[in-house]
């Protein structure tokens, strides 16, 4: 399934909660020696409100070598992994995910593509606004 428009986002306090449910996620694994290897939107469930990682078919330890979408595991590929999702949880679309698949849908590419882009200081455009009219309420009380 893929997401071409995004109606609204969600209030502020539900997309805390789901970062912070990635965030402890992502530090679960790291306190036991282990990266992920593969976070992006298709390994991650939503679960009553509460998201949840999934898919650890490519798990490793830290500093090793894997064939996950980075490539190579360890706390710096994860993290930015884990900013893309909150990227994804605060805009409503993917960093660099029209740039990227282009001609690929099989998203094999994405991972060089996307260092490619960053060596180069080519960034995203932040199109959009994180906030909604009720954070925006709840902040100005």
């Amino acid at each position: 399934m893929q997401v071409t428009k995004v109606e609204r986002l969600e209030p502020l306090s539900l997309r805390m909660t789901w970062m912070n449910d990635l965030s402890h996620g992502v530090a679960f694994l790291e306190s036991l020696g282990f990266a992920h290897g593969d976070l992006r939107p298709e390994n991650i469930l939503l679960d009553r409100g509460r998201l949840k990682l999934a898919d650890f078919d490519l798990l490793g330890s830290e500093g090793g070598i894997n064939k996950g979408t980075a490539g190579n595991l360890g706390p710096r590929t994860e993290q930015f992994a884990l900013g893309s999702l909150y990227y994804l949880i605060n805009y409503g679309f993917e960093v660099y995910g029209d740039r990227c698949l282009g001609d690929d849908p099989s998203g094999k590419e994405h991972g060089p593509t996307v260092v490619d882009l960053l060596q180069k200081k080519i960034f995203p455009e932040l199109h959009g606004d994180p906030m909604t009219d009720s954070d925006r309420e709840v902040l100005a009380r």
